[in-house]
């Protein structure tokens, strides 16, 4: 490293901010997105835009981030739940 390059500008690597949840129900259950959103809404005052879906898959943005639901009906490949 050269006494130059200390002056030289770097710019940031930004944050990845990925979160994948996975939440599992038992006999064929599932969520309603309907009820999901309208918590978002209430309990938590989060503002959704650009809903997209159903139950089965849906997607919407929260503070220009982009949310992505659906369901998976296969059985688990551990077989517990």
């Amino acid at each position: 490293m050269s006494l130059l390059d200390l002056f030289k500008k770097t710019t940031p690597k930004p944050e990845s901010s990925i979160l994948i949840a996975m939440p599992m129900f038992n006999n064929n259950e599932h969520y309603q997105v309907d009820k999901i959103t309208a918590s978002l809404k209430s309990d938590w005052d989060i503002e959704i835009t650009k809903f997209e879906g159903d139950d089965d898959a849906a997607s919407f943005k929260i503070d220009g981030e982009t949310v992505a639901m659906g369901v998976y009906t296969g059985a688990n490949p551990m077989g517990r739940y």
